[in-house]
């Protein structure tokens, strides 16, 4: 992972969410394994160095309600994009995309490293009801240069903590 020279913290903030991360899935006795590979900012790069299937990565998506200034986080396939006329109709509200700067700063995600987990940060965090189409799941874990790898029915152990929907779209 790069350091930003002019904020040499950025690699601890990153370990930071990771280590919440692991100690989240620990706590929920989930079976899985963590990998470290060279830095994997897009779904496709992920899913090349983690020799798995675009389609199995989760990627997250970060959104700030227009009104409210509320986050929320939308987790769905790697392949796939969010549908911006069901957000609204699940947020009731326009949104836009969070400011990288702002997610670092509040909650230290790096873009290409942010984990669907918003749980953790107390994020309300929805995901696609796709992703529970494949056999095993993967997604970076705070890190570009790691990732967390596991069986859906893994997955299945922590669905309480997410709010299943419908807001993706094959993309191309």
């Amino acid at each position: 992972m790069k350091i930003d020279n002019a904020n040499n913290n950025i690699d601890d903030k990153g370990k930071d969410v990771m280590f919440a991360v692991i100690n989240f899935l620990n706590s929920q006795n989930v079976i899985y394994n963590l990998i470290y590979h060279e830095p994997t900012p897009k779904s496709l790069d992920a899913a090349r160095v983690r020799n798995m299937k675009i389609q199995e990565g989760i990627k997250a998506i970060v959104v700030q309600g227009s009104r409210t200034k509320k986050i929320y986080m939308f987790c769905l396939p790697g392949n796939k994009k969010i549908n911006n006329k069901k957000v609204r109709q699940i947020i009731k509200e326009d949104f836009s995309f969070a400011n990288t700067k702002d997610i670092y700063r509040l909650y230290g995600f790096i873009q290409g490293g942010i984990p669907p987990l918003g749980y953790i940060w107390e994020i309300p965090t929805y995901l696609d009801i796709s992703v529970l189409n494949n056999a095993q799941c993967s997604f970076n874990a705070g890190l570009q240069t790691a990732s967390i790898i596991m069986r859906i029915s893994e997955l299945q152990k922590i669905l309480k903590f997410f709010d299943l929907e419908n807001f993706s779209f094959e993309s191309n």
